[in-house]
């Protein structure tokens, strides 16, 4: 029996008990380097097979099978999660389906002090982008708050020239983190819709990144499949990732019935609540990160 090279405790498999590290060494003929370069690799696939498969087709049954202690099979759900995430934001700065946050709009010069052209900057700015905005008449009530935002907005679009391209990139460069941010919140969300269920935290967390796996692989489906027909329509790219809401949202119901295990009626109802306040969430994270954009132009 020999030590292990890294902490000297005595060997006696393929692992060290006491460290971890594997009992083996580079220092070897090159052919068998490449035969378990070739092993790993191949180990590698049959995983992603036998999580793919469970993932795409078995709502639930991942997150079921990991948690039981099964998991020597399936890839691990955060190495999924930066796999699918990395890939779909790959393809979409690849191709130019980026969300238009805001398009160009005329801002023409208006002395600082003028209401009615800020509250015009406001109305403009709501008709011709997709930025969400109360109108003028609404952000009146509250002259003070209102007066400001608006000459805040006005200052900030004639610092643009009307040109929003820049909104669109920096909004965009943030998505990512803004989407690895909403998981825990996901999860939390869980957390208190089932806090009878006796599950811990970390139990929700890995439901919550499995279905966030399946939605960033469902929508660069449809982004890879635009590439492989040659669709060259934007727009109409655009809108099929609208659609892929809906297969989202039933599949996480069904993942939902299978994780937790209550009735269709219960599953049901708890599935309102949880994408009522996730899209709450999501909508005033997409808000607050249009702003920081603006603020810091």
């Amino acid at each position: 029996m020999k030590n292990c090279p890294n902490c000297q405790s005595p060997l006696s498999g393929n692992f060290c008990a006491q460290c971890g590290q594997k009992n083996r060494t580079f220092v070897r003929p090159f052919r068998k380097l490449v035969e378990e370069f070739l092993g790993d690799y191949f180990t590698f696939d049959t995983r992603l097979f036998h999580s793919l498969k469970p993932l795409i087709f078995k709502p639930g049954f991942l997150t079921v099978e990991y948690l039981q202690g099964r998991r020597i099979r399936y890839i691990p759900p955060l190495r999924m999660y930066l796999f699918s995430s990395v890939l779909f934001f790959f393809l979409v700065s690849l191709g130019g389906y980026q969300p238009q946050f805001a398009r160009n709009v005329e801002v023409k010069p208006a002395p600082a002090d003028s209401l009615s052209a800020d509250s015009s900057v406001v109305d403009t700015l709501k008709e011709e982008t997709d930025v969400f905005l109360p109108d003028s008449s609404e952000m009146s009530k509250n002259d003070d708050f209102s007066d400001e935002f608006r000459r805040w907005l006005f200052g900030r679009l004639q610092k643009l020239d009307g040109n929003l391209a820049p909104i669109n990139a920096a909004a965009l460069h943030n998505i990512p983190n803004m989407m690895f941010l909403l998981l825990p919140v996901f999860a939390l969300l869980l957390r208190l819709i089932y806090y009878r269920s006796g599950q811990y935290y970390i139990e929700h967390l890995i439901f919550s990144v499995h279905i966030h796996v399946f939605a960033f692989l469902l929508l660069s489906a449809v982004l890879f499949s635009a590439y492989l027909l040659l669709i060259e329509d934007v727009e109409f790219i655009r809108q099929m990732l609208q659609v892929t809401a809906l297969p989202i949202m039933v599949y996480s119901f069904l993942a939902m019935r299978r994780f937790y295990g209550q009735s269709y009626t219960k599953t049901f109802l708890k599935f309102l609540l949880l994408y009522l306040g996730y899209v709450l969430i999501f909508l005033s994270l997409m808000i607050g990160n249009l702003l920081w954009v603006l603020w810091r132009l």
